[in-house]
């Protein structure tokens, strides 16, 4: 997980835009990680440089709900196959709006692929 996000997604991401790949983390290394597993999959903890035990990736972890949803932050995530190679992402972002603000308004659905 680590190396996958902190080296490969950011080398990804240099390449597919025409930059030399420059090597550097993307992430702050994990000092503790750990899963609990519950009735529909696991929740995820994590600890990274500069965090301790009462940050909430520790405290309250990331559901992941098997086979194929997970629960980051404020936002629901769904991967499905698409085919033997491909996978579709569905990513829900919610937004909580501070007392007596509405959230902003969306005149379109964003989305974006990656080919």
């Amino acid at each position: 997980m680590e190396h996958l996000h902190g080296y490969a997604g950011r080398y990804f991401q240099q390449i597919l835009a025409g930059d030399e790949p420059d090597f550097h983390r993307a992430h702050r290394a994990h000092t503790m990680i750990g899963f609990d597993a519950f009735k529909y999959g696991i929740i995820k903890r994590r600890v990274v440089a500069g965090q301790d035990e009462h940050h909430a990736q520790w405290r309250l972890g990331q559901p992941h709900l098997f086979p194929t949803s997970s629960w980051v932050g404020s936002t629901l995530q769904f991967r499905v196959p698409a085919d033997d190679t491909h996978t579709l992402h569905i990513s829900l972002y919610t937004w909580r709006a501070a007392p007596g603000k509405a959230a902003p308004q969306q005149d379109v659905v964003p989305s974006r692929s990656y080919r």
